[in-house]
């Protein structure tokens, strides 16, 4: 915390001014050491009791690359329903449900038409393959026999599937009987509904 002192004309700067003031530059040192090792000691305190410490936070990097059109443009773009509704636009829809009314219609009802509401999901399911490698018997009585794909010599869980296991066990901490669990048993960690 330091003290910015209004600046004194030259006039003013006394001898007992300039004392005075470098009494409140040295007292401004000591508390900002003293909060510096207040701090550090809270921090150790918290340690001993087997709390964490406070958190270092890094200065934002986001303010250096900004520009002027950048900060001009977040303001104009809010959020908006026409937003949502050119957003939607753009998906590709997979499947269509038409759902009708549960309560029964009165006579004399007509139809007006649709409201669409969009849904995004993520659909995760299993693919077993069969590669049926060719054998040939040769006239000299050897075979010769067709080699697996790149990725897949020796291996009977494809790469995709591999790479899924190591995300969930490294970047998602999902355990190895969990892990095994999901496999044996088909259980989807997004569950599709029919």
């Amino acid at each position: 915390m330091k003290i910015n002192l209004p600046d004194i004309p030259e006039s003013e700067q006394t001898p007992l001014v300039k004392g005075l003031i470098g009494i409140i530059e040295q007292l401004s040192d000591t508390v900002e050491r003293q909060q510096e090792e207040i701090t550090l000691l809270k921090d150790e305190i918290n340690l001993l009791k087997g709390q964490k410490k406070r958190p270092k936070f890094k200065p934002s990097k986001l303010d250096t690359n900004t520009d002027e059109k950048s900060d001009q443009g977040s303001t104009d773009n809010k959020r908006s329903g026409s937003t949502k509704r050119s957003k939607n636009q753009t998906l590709t829809i997979h499947q269509d449900n038409i759902v009708q009314p549960e309560q029964p219609l009165p006579i004399g009802a007509r139809f007006k038409g649709y409201r669409d509401f969009v849904v995004q999901e993520l659909e995760i399911q299993s693919c077993n393959v069969r590669y049926r490698l060719a054998c040939y018997l040769l006239p000299d009585g050897s075979t010769v026999t067709a080699t697996l794909p790149n990725g897949l010599a020796g291996q009977h869980f494809g790469t995709r599937l591999r790479s899924y296991i190591l995300y969930q066990y490294h970047q998602c901490q999902v355990t190895q009987p969990l892990c095994w669990n999901n496999l044996e048993n088909g259980v989807s960690i997004f569950p599709v509904a029919n």
